[in-house]
């Protein structure tokens, strides 16, 4: 079984000498974190038999938010509640993806270029909408967003 903490022991260097520069200090924190997380390097909770007198020791978790070890349930539970949620109704996912040449500029100014295009996304989308179905729509936007790209995800309802 291939670890977590091989995979980050084995393409760190690669990641910093690629990207070093997009490297934001709570991205090497994550990346220490996420190596200790249960392991030989983690702290340890000792569990104690009282009846068998038997003892073990089990390594601890990171519990930092981009673990797939430590978030993995409760990523299971949050869809678990969000499926619970969903209506009846038709979903569609639309998305718009920034082309490379202003990638840069959404980085620079992120206010004005996300603000611009959530609005011009959204009037394309009720444009579309209106011209394919009789219905009224709603959307839920999310922006998916990293220095190398942009994309703008809308889910659209038919309601």
């Amino acid at each position: 079984m291939i670890l977590l903490e091989d995979l980050i022991d084995r393409y760190r260097s690669d990641l910093e000498y690629h990207h070093s520069h997009e490297l934001l200090p709570g991205h090497y924190r994550a990346l220490q974190a996420m190596r200790r997380c249960r392991n030989q390097h983690s702290r340890v909770m000792i569990l104690h038999c009282n009846s068998c007198h038997h003892q073990s020791t089990v390594p601890h978790s990171c519990g930092h938010r981009s673990c797939p070890h430590c978030q993995q349930h409760d990523c299971q539970q949050w869809l678990e509640r969000q499926k619970a949620e969903l209506l009846l109704i038709d979903y569609y996912m639309v998305t718009f993806t920034m082309p490379a040449q202003l990638r840069r500029f959404f980085w620079v100014h992120q206010r004005i270029a996300y603000d611009l295009v959530l609005k011009t996304a959204w009037q394309t989308n009720l444009a579309l909408h209106a011209a394919i179905h009789n219905c009224v729509a709603a959307a839920v936007p999310m922006l998916y967003s990293t220095p190398m790209n942009a994309i703008l995800t809308i889910t659209r309802m038919c309601m």
